[in-house]
C-alpha cells in the first residue's frame, strides 16, 4: 500500500492499520516526516517507486494540494499492478487551508474526469461524506440564487481499479451524463 501525502498523525495511524492487516505500507511525501519512507514529488515518482510495484494507492485530503492532479493519476497508474486500487478522498466544500498550496475541490462528478478508460481506470464507487450549507457572509447579499444555501457534501471519495492491460493515454474530456441546467 502506497500512501501519497504520508505526513502527520492520520497517516501514522494508517500505517498501524495497514500493518495490523499484514500489508506493507509505503509512505510517500514531498517533505520528510517520521512516517515518510520516500521523499519525492508524487507528480513524478520516477525511479523512487517501481512500475507495477503496489496493489493500492491511497490518499486522503491531499489531492487538493497537488498543483496538477492528472500527472499524479498517471503516476498512480504506472506504479499500480493490474487490478490494483486507487482510493482517494478530497474536499468538496472546505475552507482554504495550507495556503498557498490549496488548489482544487472535487465534486462527486469530478472523479470521472481523472479516472476513466483513457487514464486506465474504472470507477468502482464514489461517495460523499458530511454535509454543509454555504451561507454568504456578505453584508450586501440581497438574494439572487438560493443555491448558496443548499446543502453540499464536505468531502468526496472514490475507489477505482486499474484496468488490466491498460495503457494510460493521457486525459480525454468526458462529459457527465444528463443535461446542464444553469443555476
Amino acid at each position: 500500500m502506497l500512501e501519497a501525502g504520508a505526513r502527520g498523525g492520520a497517516s501514522a495511524q494508517m500505517r498501524v492499520r495497514a500493518a495490523g492487516r499484514g500489508w506493507r505500507y509505503l509512505g510517500v511525501d514531498i517533505s520528510a516526516d517520521p512516517n515518510v519512507d520516500i521523499v519525492t514529488d508524487v507528480h513524478a515518482m520516477g525511479p523512487a517507486v517501481q512500475d507495477e510495484s503496489v496493489t493500492v494507492v491511497y490518499t486522503s485530503e491531499v489531492m487538493e494540494h497537488l498543483l496538477s492532479p492528472p500527472p499524479f493519476v498517471a503516476e498512480a497508474h504506472r506504479v499500480l499492478r493490474d487490478g490494483g486500487l486507487f482510493i482517494a478522498r478530497a474536499p468538496t466544500t472546505w475552507p482554504l487551508h495550507a495556503e498557498p498550496w490549496d488548489f482544487w475541490r472535487f465534486s462527486s462528478h469530478a472523479w470521472q474526469g481523472l479516472l476513466n478508460e483513457t487514464t486506465g481506470f474504472e470507477i468502482l464507487e464514489v461517495c460523499e461524506f458530511g454535509e454543509a450549507s454555504i451561507v454568504p457572509a456578505l453584508p450586501f447579499w440581497r438574494g439572487g440564487s438560493l443555491m448558496a444555501t443548499y446543502p453540499a457534501p464536505l468531502l468526496t471519495g472514490v475507489i477505482a481499479r486499474k484496468l488490466p492491460g491498460s495503457v494510460a493515454r493521457g486525459r480525454k474530456a468526458i462529459m457527465a451524463p444528463g443535461r446542464y441546467d444553469p443555476a
